[in-house]
């Protein structure tokens, strides 16, 4: 689950202990006490979904090997529900708001600002809009929400979340659903089919709640070690290798009629800074960013990706004067004059710094975007009412052509159609929702996912401490409370990963600690237990950006007097103050308790790590 810190702080108080307390549904389980029947698998509408290919994982990938279930466009329709639409509600197409649940229902302020502002689009996250637990809770929700626009607008709503996998995830295990392994686990493991497989089971997921529109996956290329904005967000640090795992996991969506968004074009991944708090500016020529950066957004287009998001951040060779986000030279005249792109292009949070990059302070990052050819607005950081009155002057005044507007809004209403919104407005139902056992937290999705973490795991370094069968381990690990020091970002997890291996191997003595602050009790467990112990084992999260984790792992290798086993929960960056220093060094790449599961094994000799490394971990 992913918070801004204001958000968090709230949570720590108020909910934190009915996350702590068990409260998803079900409980975890090791693979092979996960029950072997297998239940069938439905589509997104409820009927068989069509096999795979005969013996497909034999073959390369192809995208066009599957069916996509998907709806006819009948233009003259388009037409129909355009102009019968006043120009609020045509305004409102236009923007994707935050919405917050209460119980099974919108929560009245967020109803309030829907019925004030129109909007075509809402997006949800975990806790405040996906409930943890019960997926069945989250569909009535959702449910509702479509309910109030029918009534609004008469038009069904874009619902999405940020699924990119891992802990980047709406849906989980904690929600309900599965785990999956995140796309840099999925990198490691170089496999096309395992990309297709775990957004395939991403989309079926989401899509049985009632999100039917994602923000991602990411198409970015993770070449700078200082980007503290990416984590495990991206394929890694290989454009040819995120160009075919992109195509792969844009399939995986479209076959569930969920509508996958290439974000962050033009590319992130080859500057320092993060587009949030600061302004990025990448000043690549157009032949490094075509080389670097743009190849994976490129094929996604070619496959059939129908949207795309933009970044905050200047691309000099593009435009030298304002970010991508707000740039009609990148919109309009790259994208799709250049590249010949005729989905929908969806803007980053506007609120964001970097949004506000060559811009004047009486400009609306919203409606520059909007001028710039943007489609859909991300409101989040901005005042929804304040943008829907800047653009209604703007076309009264003729500041936004309204024959490009009006182009616009049908385009929506077109990808709308062809996702099926129209033929189930208020999707998902009663009847809908009693699918759910069917299509979520699946328990042959609990396998295939386990068997693809450890085949992610990368083993960096063991000088014959593992396995650690027999032996008396100390474990230290962030807790489920989880800071990133690198974005802001915040999380809590259903379990840590000395929580993970002391279920497992019940003689663990495990200890958690808060990043940033909490470290010393780690090393004070340590210190009282050293005497009684023949290793210990020390999780990171992020410690490259984190000083107190640092002095955390010097302290370790310089006074426990016992080898030191280092596991790196995210990037594998925080491997490089360890690699030649410890007894056994191991990068996860991924934080959910399904990779957790996958590094213990592998530590206690249960399982092989399969993973590669592709970042350059040599300093």
């Amino acid at each position: 689950m992913k918070m801004r810190p204001s958000v968090l702080r709230g949570l720590a108080v108020a909910g934190l202990a009915s996350v702590l307390c068990g409260c998803a549904s079900g409980s975890r389980n090791d693979p092979a006490d996960v029950p072997s029947e297998c239940v069938s698998e439905t589509d997104a509408c409820g009927g068989d979904r069509d096999a795979d290919p005969a013996d497909a994982e034999a073959e390369p990938f192809d995208p066009a090997a599957f069916q996509y279930p998907f709806c006819p466009v009948d233009e003259n329709e388009i037409d129909r529900i355009h102009d019968r639409m006043t120009t609020r509600q045509r305004i409102g197409q236009h923007l994707s708001m935050h919405i917050v649940r209460k119980g099974e229902s919108v929560d009245p302020e967020s109803e309030a600002k829907m019925r004030s502002c129109l909007p075509g689009a809402v997006s949800v996250a975990q806790v405040t809009g996906v409930a943890i637990g019960d997926p069945r809770r989250t569909g009535r929700f959702l449910h509702h929400a479509q309910s109030i626009a029918a009534e609004i607008s008469g038009v069904p709503l874009f619902v999405s979340s940020d699924q990119e996998g891992g802990v980047y995830t709406s849906v989980n295990h904690m929600t309900g659903g599965t785990d999956s392994i995140g796309p840099t686990a999925i990198g490691a493991t170089s496999d096309e089919w395992v990309a297709f497989h775990q957004f395939d089971m991403m989309g079926r997921e989401v899509k049985a709640v009632g999100i039917n529109m994602n923000f991602g996956p990411l198409l970015d290329t993770h070449y700078q070690r200082d980007n503290g904005n990416l984590n495990t967000r991206t394929f890694g640090p290989d454009v040819e290798l995120n160009t075919r795992l992109g195509v792969a996991a844009i399939s995986g969506f479209r076959r569930n009629l969920v509508l996958g968004m290439a974000k962050h074009f033009p590319g992130d991944g080859m500057t320092p800074g993060n587009t949030h708090h600061e302004f990025v500016i990448n000043t690549a020529t157009k032949e490094e960013l075509e080389r670097d950066l743009l190849r994976p957004f490129r094929a996604a287009f070619l496959a059939g990706c129908d949207a795309v998001m933009t970044m905050p951040a200047q691309f000099t060779a593009l435009d030298d004067r304002r970010a991508a986000i707000t740039s009609r030279a990148v919109i309009t005249d790259f994208l799709r004059g250049e590249i010949g792109f005729d989905g929908l292009v969806v803007s980053d949070d506007l609120g964001m710094h970097g949004a506000r990059l060559g811009l004047s302070d009486d400009q609306s990052p919203g409606v520059e975007a909007l001028k710039a050819g943007t489609d859909i607005l991300l409101t989040g950081g901005e005042a929804i009412e304040a943008t829907v009155a800047r653009i209604e002057l703007e076309l009264q005044t003729g500041g936004i052509p309204e024959t490009e507007f009006a182009a616009s809004t049908k385009r929506i209403l077109r990808f709308k159609q062809k996702y099926c919104l129209f033929d189930k407005p208020t999707y998902p139902d009663e009847a809908d929702i009693a699918t759910m056992p069917a299509r979520i937290g699946l328990p042959q999705d609990a396998r295939m996912s386990a068997t693809h973490a450890e085949r992610a795991v990368v083993m960096l370094r063991n000088d014959g401490v593992l396995p650690l069968g027999g032996r008396r381990v100390l474990c230290v690990s962030p807790s489920v409370l989880l800071p990133d020091p690198a974005s802001g970002w915040s999380w809590v997890l259903e379990e840590s990963f000395c929580g993970v291996m002391k279920r497992l191997e019940s003689s663990v003595e495990a200890q958690d600690y808060l990043i940033g602050g909490g470290e010393s009790l780690a090393t004070t467990f340590v210190e009282e237990r050293r005497g009684t112990a023949d290793v210990v084992v020390v999780a990171t999260f992020q410690s490259c950006f984190s000083s107190d984790q640092q002095a955390l792992l010097d302290a370790l290798l310089d006074s426990a007097g016992l080898p030191v086993v280092h596991v790196a929960q995210g990037v594998p960056f925080d491997a490089l103050q360890t690699r030649q220093r410890a007894s056994a060094v191991m990068a996860l790449q991924g934080s959910l308790p399904i990779m957790f599961e996958a590094g213990v094994r592998i530590l206690f000799g249960q399982a092989t790590a399969g993973g590669q490394m592709l970042y350059d971990l040599t300093d």
